[in-house]
């Protein structure tokens, strides 16, 4: 999930969508699995029980081109890791 200050501030989201993904990610049918995009209070939600792709304090858009790239890179490789390992369960 892309988490920015725009997704946390959607009312849908929070009240409808966000406590439905954590009721699936607490009984296991779906792995959460969250990249901070943007500046955002991703600590003062439900999502902060589920360690992030990345360092909310260093969301990608305030790094340089190139270290955003490395970042994706790391996540996509961390989000391969975690699809395997559902699937191997």
């Amino acid at each position: 999930m892309l988490v920015s200050a725009s997704l946390l501030a959607d009312d849908d989201f929070a009240e409808s969508r966000l406590p439905e993904l954590v009721a699936r990610a607490d009984a296991g049918s779906v792995c959460l699995l969250s990249l901070i995009v943007s500046a955002c209070a991703f600590e003062s939600t439900e999502l902060d029980a589920y360690r992030p792709l990345n360092d909310p304090s260093e969301p990608l858009d305030t790094l340089p081109a190139a270290e955003q790239g490395r970042r994706l890179l790391a996540a996509a490789e961390q989000i391969a890791a975690a699809v395997s390992a559902q699937a191997g369960s």
